[in-house]
């Protein structure tokens, strides 16, 4: 795998995450203010964003253990 496609595929991880954290933050506001009639799909919006940051990063795990045994 090169640095290209890791790199790359760090820059998604992020972006997930950064969605999955504006997420949490629309449902806290949502809690305390009730701007949104359905919490629950705030709810659904962060627990998807969440298992979808956890995959990637269980990959991205997963794939720098194959790159550092690649390199030696």
């Amino acid at each position: 795998m090169n640095k290209r496609k890791l790199i790359q595929f760090i820059k998604i991880n992020d972006v997930v995450m950064y969605v999955g954290t504006v997420g949490c933050y629309v449902f806290l506001l949502d809690m305390a203010f009730d701007f949104m009639e359905i919490p629950s799909l705030a709810v659904a919006f962060v627990l998807i964003t969440t298992s979808i940051s956890v995959l990637f990063k269980t990959r991205l795990a997963a794939k720098l253990k194959g790159y550092e045994k690649s390199s030696d």
